[in-house]
């Protein structure tokens, strides 16, 4: 028995869960990082460093929550301090003093940050800081770096793959990625030497 096979065997409720998950969700996941073959696991629940799986499997948790549960799952303190945040409300939709406190806690530990923006994604935070640094220097042309070849490459097929599923790892091409260079975008080869100018540039 291969090891693929006996992964099949060993988890299907994940199997029949990704099958549900297929017919709603593009590829069956909702963040590419899950997406996997044949299909990923589904968790039940999770403490400290580990998660239990749908089939009763426990396993050692490598991705925290993509790197944001610093402290592991359910960490005491953070829990209770969430649960009584629950019972005074969920969403105000109105500036709060926690958020004020934690903006000064931002500024506190990290000195160079004067000010602090929350967001909601780190493409949300890239395109903010793309539009800032177009305001400091004045400069309407946005430098994109390209990083090499072999790991951008990578990237969108490991995206294509989610987007249309194992058989975009055949297709030659996608037209969701576009072609050129969009106007006022200057690329910069990922080599070094191309940041450097465009450091230099806006000195």
């Amino acid at each position: 028995m291969g090891i693929e096979q006996a992964y099949v065997e060993k988890h299907p409720e994940s199997a029949r869960l990704y099958q549900r998950a297929s017919q709603v969700l593009p590829s069956g996941v909702t963040h590419d990082s899950r997406f996997m073959r044949p299909f990923p696991i589904y968790a039940e629940r999770a403490a400290g460093a580990h998660k239990w799986d749908v089939d009763g499997h426990e396993h050692i948790d490598y991705v925290m929550g993509h790197g944001a549960l610093l402290l592991g799952h359910n960490y005491p303190s953070v829990a209770e301090a969430a649960a009584a945040q629950l019972a005074r409300g969920t969403h105000y939709g109105a500036g709060h003093v926690l958020e004020i406190a934690w903006a000064e806690e931002v500024v506190r530990l990290v000195p160079s940050a004067e000010v602090v923006r929350f967001t909601s994604s780190g493409t949300e935070a890239t395109l903010m800081a793309l539009r800032l640094a177009r305001s400091f220097t004045g400069e309407a042309r946005r430098h994109q770096v390209r990083p090499p070849l072999s790991w951008l490459a990578r990237l969108r097929r490991r995206q294509l793959e989610v987007l249309r599923g194992v058989t975009a790892r055949r297709a030659p091409g996608d037209p969701g990625f576009g072609g050129g260079t969009p106007p006022g975008d200057v690329h910069s080869p990922g080599n070094g030497s191309g940041p450097g100018r465009c450091r230099r540039h806006h000195r």
